[in-house]
């Protein structure tokens, strides 16, 4: 049997015990004919009588054109995507001798996100809570205008150990 350009597919009815194959859409009068022609004989190879088949498949291929989707718009989505816009840059505020939680908020009100903090004494301690520790230095220094993908280094020391 010919199926070229019908886009069949499974209609899952049953029709006196056989499933029937019945088109997705036709797009025109020829492909109707045809469809109508292709599930009629499978119908048959199955079993069904004719003039059922004739019937049934007539109806098929009927309805599932009139509910055949509609051909899809190119959504905004399936446009070609945007070249990857440069991150923001801003001048890097001066957060020197702000505790490092202030400093931190103020870098990210700034648009900086990549913020690491570092013992400046060199013993490694780690920063558990935030308000006890001074800046004492900054890398960049406050001033310089950086991209928002830079990561900001702030050096700190327990507060009282300046």
């Amino acid at each position: 049997m010919k199926r070229s350009t019908l886009g069949l597919r499974i209609a899952g009815v049953l029709l006196a015990g056989a499933m029937v194959i019945a088109p997705a859409a036709c797009t025109s009068e020829d492909d109707h004919a045809s469809a109508v022609s292709d599930c009629v004989e499978t119908a048959k190879g199955h079993g069904t009588a004719e003039p059922d088949a004739q019937t049934y498949c007539e109806a098929a291929v009927s309805k599932s054109e009139a509910t055949a989707p509609a051909p899809k718009a190119p959504s905004d989505e399936e446009a070609e995507p945007e070249a990857p816009s440069e991150p923001e840059s801003s001048v890097v505020p001066d957060v020197t001798d702000l505790d490092l939680q202030e400093a931190q908020d103020t870098l990210q009100e700034a648009g900086y996100r990549h913020i690491k903090s570092v013992d400046d004494t060199g013993r490694g301690r780690h920063q558990v809570i935030d308000s006890n520790w001074i800046v004492v230095d900054q890398t960049p220094s406050a001033g310089e205008q950086k991209s928002h993908a830079y990561e900001i280094v702030l050096f700190v020391v327990k507060d009282g150990e300046q």
